[in-house]
């Protein structure tokens, strides 16, 4: 029983430590590249309420030709 228990108290133990270098990693990259990161996301969120504006007036126009042309 001691055996069992030594050998799960072993292979936790790995996993804990696996997962606190990957999160150290992780802190790592946000601190370093933190700056490119929050830029990256700014503009992408930029270019997509762009879209999003350029959608909106293109199915305003449709809506409105099709408004127009069901009157004739």
């Amino acid at each position: 029983m001691q055996d069992l228990l030594r050998r799960f108290i072993q292979e936790e133990d790995g996993d804990v430590v696996q997962n606190v270098i990957i999160v150290a990693i992780f802190a790592a990259l946000a601190l370093l590249f933190g700056n490119t990161i929050k830029s990256f996301v700014e503009n992408l969120l930029k270019n997509l309420r762009s879209s999003e504006e350029k959608a909106s007036s293109l199915v305003s126009e449709i809506q409105t030709s099709s408004v127009a042309n069901s009157g004739k």
